[in-house]
């Protein structure tokens, strides 16, 4: 394996949408029935392997309040992923998305891999209000993946932050490759010109 490298997850939402249970379960491994709001911003951590790389996922965790939307642009500062999450049982959640993707893009001046959730799917099919086509539907035109997780009973929560972890990786090795090429093709432009400069020298 390769050295151990830093990814800066933001995980996304409105209130009471599950996001801190579900952040809860995949670190820890735990759920609690009991509800407490986020107030500013929890920083969760975890180690694992993605695909034979070593990566130490730092894992924020902002308010989903209105108010919050207001963060300062230092708080997105290099993030490399980010799962936007709402209930399966409020459409207003899963409206929001489009707002939430677009703070975070106009934020950090860049595109970054996402995933969407749909939490709460351990509860009733009757109380959804988010359907598979629904999300599905909206997912395919943004190209990003989804899931319909649920904290709970941790169903599909692993995949979902496994699958945001590959894309961020493929996402980071392209950027690399992309500045490489760049400075491959500097160095070309700047050994042509000295080449041309030495030229006129030899002709003087």
């Amino acid at each position: 394996m390769t050295e151990r490298i830093t990814l800066k997850i933001i995980v996304l939402g409105d209130s009471f949408v599950g996001k801190t249970s579900l952040i809860n379960q995949f670190v820890n491994r735990k759920y609690s029935s009991e509800y407490k709001s986020t107030i500013g911003v929890d920083l969760s951590t975890k180690a694992m392997s993605v695909k034979d790389q070593l990566v130490s996922l730092q894992i924020w965790d902002p308010s989903g309040t209105e108010r919050f939307r207001c963060i300062s642009d230092s708080f997105f500062r290099g993030t490399d992923g980010c799962v936007l999450v709402c209930s399966v049982t409020s459409i207003e959640s899963f409206n929001s998305f489009e707002s939430w993707m677009n703070d975070i893009t106009n934020h950090i001046g860049y595109n970054v891999p996402f995933v969407a959730v749909a939490n709460k799917s351990d509860l009733d099919p009757i109380e959804w209000q988010v359907t598979s086509n629904r999300l599905d539907t909206w997912c395919k035109k943004k190209n990003i993946p989804s899931f319909f997780v649920s904290a709970k009973d941790a169903s599909n929560v692993e995949n979902a932050f496994v699958r945001l972890c590959e894309d961020v990786l493929i996402n980071n090795s392209t950027k690399q490759s992309t500045v490489e090429i760049s400075q491959i093709n500097l160095n070309q432009i700047k050994q042509n010109n000295q080449n041309l400069s030495n030229q006129k020298d030899s002709c003087c």
